[in-house]
């Protein structure tokens, strides 16, 4: 009982973290480039790498889930 009142709410706070994780991950070294890209000893090349993301959501997603359920 408690399970299914617990878990859907881990589930919410799970979700939300993966989303912002992977929001800043994909965008963060833009911000870098723009406020440092002037002092940077190599010019900077970035891009988006959509599996190295799903594979950071997948983690983040299957760490919360492992630390949630109950043994």
């Amino acid at each position: 009982m408690i399970l299914w009142i617990y878990f859907p709410q881990v589930r919410a706070v799970a979700v939300a973290a993966v989303v912002t994780g992977v929001t800043l991950g994909a965008l963060l070294p833009y911000g870098v480039e723009y406020a440092y890209g002037d002092t940077l000893p190599a010019p900077a090349h970035f891009a988006l790498y959509p599996k190295a993301l799903l594979l950071a959501a997948a983690f983040g997603t299957l760490s919360a889930v492992v630390f949630s359920v109950p043994v």
